[in-house]
């Protein structure tokens, strides 16, 4: 059900009925929402900073969101402000290594970063909620519901990482494994051109099923989320 409402959300609000266009509304409701929200922060029990937004605070549903590598809390609130998500308390989490939070000591796997989160949901008073992951996220949201069932009741994950290893097929149609740092870059170059303005038009065609859907590049909105991809 919950998927359902998350699709549907984005399919008929943040997307203007024709397909072509985005609702430019949404995204300068989410700017402005952000102007008012503070982006907080925690000492863990390990000693690493984790950062963290809550948006529409006092809601009945607690919803803890944790967005993909390059993200950061701040792309939630587009989420926040839609009609779906009124009812829902909303707490986007940086996990270590993501913009806002530290990794003064290396993490290797999402299941080490998920016990992180939780130490964050501990401090911050967080009894029970759903967890939502979104691309590496994901990896993390799964192994929050499976080893704290009793905190997280429900996780949903969107377009999320494989959780049993990573596997591509190349141009030529051979499917072969990603074990090593070497292997990342050689997917990269199967599927990413060299020219930039090719590598924003892939990507937008690439994780948009309307590719045109995007706000202006000077929208407010753009301003949060160049800021945690530049650094």
């Amino acid at each position: 059900a919950f998927a359902k409402i998350y699709r549907t959300a984005f399919e008929e609000q943040v997307l203007i009925p024709n397909g072509i266009n985005p609702n430019i509304k949404i995204f300068d409701d989410a700017a402005a929402l952000l102007e008012t929200t503070v982006r907080e922060e925690k000492i863990l029990p390990s000693g690493e900073t984790m950062s963290y937004r809550e948006y529409n605070k006092g809601q009945p549903h607690k919803l803890v969101f944790l967005p993909g590598f390059g993200g950061d809390d701040t792309m939630t609130s587009v989420l926040a402000v839609l009609p779906q998500f009124q009812d829902h308390h909303i707490i986007s989490v940086n996990p270590i290594g993501w913009y806002g939070s530290t990794m003064n000591t290396p993490l290797y796997s999402h299941e080490e970063n998920a016990d992180e989160v939780m130490e964050l949901l501990k401090l911050i008073g967080v009894d029970q909620a759903m967890a939502m992951g979104y691309s590496t996220g994901g990896g993390i949201a799964f192994y929050l519901a499976q080893k704290y069932p009793n905190v997280i009741t429900t996780a949903f994950l969107a377009h999320s990482i494989p959780l049993n290893g990573l596997r591509y097929v190349d141009l030529t149609g051979e499917v072969l494994d990603v074990e090593s740092f070497d292997d990342v870059e050689s997917m990269l170059d199967s599927f990413y051109p060299n020219d930039q303005d090719s590598l924003y038009d892939f990507i937008k065609t690439y994780f948009s099923s309307n590719p045109d859907g995007f706000p202006p590049k000077d929208h407010a909105i753009n301003l949060y989320g160049a800021e945690s991809s530049i650094n």
